[in-house]
């Protein structure tokens, strides 16, 4: 995870008067979102500017709660098969269903393994932060709509 490109991002958007969302969690980390579509977890030790302008919401959701996802079974595999004038990239769940994901959503992650329950919207992604081949959740990204085209 690009931390130094998130808080760069953030910074943006509250110069820019952009409503900054985040919330403080009990294990040291930060959930902080944009736009609503993609979520960042992030080590408060990471985490060199102070959201004192953020609005603080409630953890609807936190890392430890995403943990659920992280079966192999959930794992989306990536296609190369891309909508949206290639922004869009097709992901299959193990039972073949399709996911889009807006590559855009994943530029300040740098090697995503996406996850999904089958009864849950949201998508969470993983890294291998400290390169022991255990997945650590750095973030929440959602789907998008494709319609489905004429075969």
């Amino acid at each position: 995870m690009n931390t130094l490109k998130i808080q760069s991002e953030i910074l943006k958007a509250l110069i820019k008067g952009t409503p900054v969302k985040c919330s403080f969690h009990h294990t040291d980390k930060v959930f902080i979102t944009l736009d609503g579509k993609v979520d960042y977890i992030i080590p408060d030790h990471d985490l060199k500017l102070r959201l004192g302008e953020a609005e603080e919401i409630a953890p609807a959701i936190m890392d430890t709660a995403l943990q659920t996802a992280l079966e192999p079974w959930n794992l989306l595999e990536g296609t190369d098969t891309y909508r949206r004038a290639g922004t869009a990239r097709k992901y299959l769940n193990a039972d073949g269903k399709e996911v889009y994901v807006d590559q855009g959503q994943l530029k300040c992650f740098d090697r995503p393994k996406l996850y999904q329950e089958p009864d849950n919207a949201l998508i969470v992604v993983t890294e291998d932060i400290y390169e022991a081949g255990a997945p650590i959740v750095v973030g929440v990204v959602c789907p998008i709509n494709i319609e489905k085209e004429n075969d």
